[in-house]
């Protein structure tokens, strides 16, 4: 269950699409925080990229790749503590980063910003960066803002990757400087790109999708992304996939190429290029169907923390999708999906409470799980919400706040809030009664099929409440959904008793012209 948006079409929609992709990677290609060198050349153990470390790395070196071997942290963390106090700068900048980031040890970044700082004292680049980082935007101090973006300089001289591009961001917002200067940003991304810095490329695309002195440039923002990809990037060959698998304005839909950059983005570490592989196998874009292939991986990157492929297979343990039916495996995976935001998830772990799905049911847990699900904008949410509220379920009984959940369920167009919150108004409850009010809303639900919004509707059309009286309306809407509902059978059979013969003519035509233009509709 996905949430509903309004559309745009064109170019422009294809443009925003794009930029839409580039942002989900924008965090991401900044490095900001720990120093990470280009995806595409060095491996990283424990969260160290190797090629962040100060030659000559022998001792620091081996202790990773032992802890590679071994996973004996313990041991790894005591022989680089050892280091770092016999003064081994690289020692210094691994117990950095692992108590930034809670790698083998609880997570402290006051301590890991000591570290750095020592490790940077000493002229170690990637702590200067990280560092100076730190102090560039942490700080209302102008000062110590100036001294942390003159740190950054300093790591980017010193060849730091990820260095020059949070010094081309400050550049670009006038961070610790006089003014910001986004020709001197472009300057400095297009030099490191010239270098052989995919993630650079990466990064100036994501500036060429914004309003910001060098964008937005939709040509410009492919042309550089095209770069990053061929240079490497992870990130690039992600977001340039996912661009070719969607199909937009410049780059034509083709799954073939999606299928070869995803892949190598998938080798390259990214879960959100497996899980979008696994979605092509999955269904069969650009390559044969491949569930099993497809469940490999979904489970690699939901084992990486990717939200969606959590939440996808929560849903196949729980319809038992290529593997044996397993409530309780699905709700952990819907559970891991929602501790990370993921609003659908947070549903689906709702509807496990509220229905007693391989744990006991829990009215309040069900509420609290639709509630986050609902104020995140997820309208069937809210209409569970909003149900929850009126019927004193896992909450108090506030009909106001009922009425409240509904409405803005029913304003994304969620047929049965619409229905709901027309009964509300028809009633009174939490709400003045208006029957005009009432009448719309039941209009808009039977628009779209509801069967008892266009029972509800004819009964007003035949009886005058909140519209003109219009007999034969009331005959076409009750038949509209008679073959679904012997209640509406019923009550147009009611309707027709007090209808003349050209009156029924009249709606008889009308519901075959509607049925009609259903089954265009539907061979469309």
């Amino acid at each position: 269950m996905a949430a509903q948006c309004g559309s745009l079409n064109g170019s422009k929609l294809n443009f925003i699409i794009m930029k839409r992709v580039i942002f989900a990677l924008f965090t991401i290609v900044m490095g900001f925080g720990i120093a990470t060198a280009s995806a595409q050349t060095s491996e990283e153990i424990f969260g160290i990229r190797l090629d962040t470390l100060q030659k000559p790395a022998g001792k620091v070196l081996g202790i990773l790749q032992e802890l590679k071997k071994t996973e004996d942290f313990r041991k790894a963390a005591e022989a680089t503590v050892a280091l770092h106090e016999e003064g081994d700068v690289n020692a210094t900048y691994a117990l950095g980063v692992w108590h930034e980031v809670g790698v083998g040890v609880q997570r402290d970044v006051p301590k890991a910003m000591t570290f750095y700082k020592a490790a940077a004292d000493k002229g170690h680049a990637a702590s200067m960066n990280n560092y100076g980082f730190a102090l560039a935007t942490a700080q209302n101090d102008p000062e110590k803002i100036k001294e942390g973006v003159a740190l950054v300089r300093k790591a980017m001289d010193a060849g730091n990757e990820v260095a020059v591009r949070n010094y081309a961001v400050f550049l670009l917002n006038g961070i610790g400087m006089d003014k910001a200067d986004p020709d001197a940003a472009k300057a400095v991304l297009e030099g490191a790109i010239k270098k052989g810095d995919g993630e650079a490329a990466l990064t100036l695309s994501s500036l060429y999708a914004q309003e910001n002195g060098i964008g937005p440039d939709q040509d410009k923002m492919v042309e550089n992304l095209q770069k990053a990809a061929e240079l490497g990037s992870v990130g690039g060959q992600q977001a340039l996939g996912q661009l070719y698998l969607g199909g937009t304005t410049g780059l034509e839909k083709d799954p073939a190429k999606a299928l070869d950059l995803l892949g190598k983005s998938s080798e390259g570490g990214s879960a959100v290029a497996k899980n979008l592989l696994a979605t092509m196998y999955d269904q069969g874009v650009g390559v044969e169907v491949d569930k099993a292939k497809a469940l490999e991986l979904y489970l690699a990157a939901a084992d990486q923390g990717n939200s969606l492929a959590q939440n996808h297979l929560g849903n196949i343990y729980q319809n038992g999708t290529g593997v044996a039916q397993d409530l309780a495996k699905a709700l952990r995976y819907f559970r891991a999906a929602a501790g990370q935001g993921l609003t659908p998830a947070l549903y689906n772990v709702g509807v496990y409470y509220e229905q007693g799905r391989s744990v006991d049911k829990d009215p309040e847990k069900a509420f609290q799980s639709f509630l986050l699900a609902g104020s995140r904008g997820l309208a069937l949410a809210q209409a569970k919400v909003g149900a929850y509220y009126l019927n004193g379920l896992g909450t108090l009984r506030d009909a106001v706040a009922a009425r409240a959940w509904f409405d803005l369920a029913a304003k994304q167009g969620f047929v049965p809030a619409q229905t709901q919150l027309g009964l509300l108004y028809e009633q009174g409850v939490g709400v003045e009664r208006n029957v005009r009010t009432a009448a719309q809303l039941f209009s808009l639900a039977a628009d779209k099929g509801d069967v008892g919004a266009s029972m509800k509707l004819a009964d007003y059309y035949f009886n005058g409440v909140g519209v003109e009286v219009d007999k034969v309306r009331a005959y076409v809407l009750a038949g509209k959904v008679a073959e679904a509902s012997e209640q509406a059978a019923a009550l147009q059979a009611r309707i027709k008793e007090q209808l003349t013969p050209d009156q029924i003519a009249a709606g008889d035509k009308s519901l075959a012209e509607i049925k009609t233009a259903g089954t265009e509709a539907a061979a469309e």
